[in-house]
């Protein structure tokens, strides 16, 4: 989607006070998820594939 797409989609949701946006670009792109997070009012939250990635081996 890109960063510039989630900012707009991001702003146009900020109306319906959601409790976060989740996963709406890529989790590694940390400097892309930065300014996601300046950007728009909804708190944003991703990582749950790094999460399982670094645990994974642990089952």
């Amino acid at each position: 989607m890109g960063v510039e797409n989630a900012i707009r989609i991001g702003k146009a949701l900020d109306k319906f006070t959601l409790a976060w946006y989740e996963d709406m670009i890529p989790w590694q792109l940390v400097d892309q998820w930065k300014m996601l997070k300046n950007r728009v009012d909804t708190p944003v939250c991703t990582g749950k594939i790094y999460i399982v990635k670094k645990v994974s081996n642990l089952w």
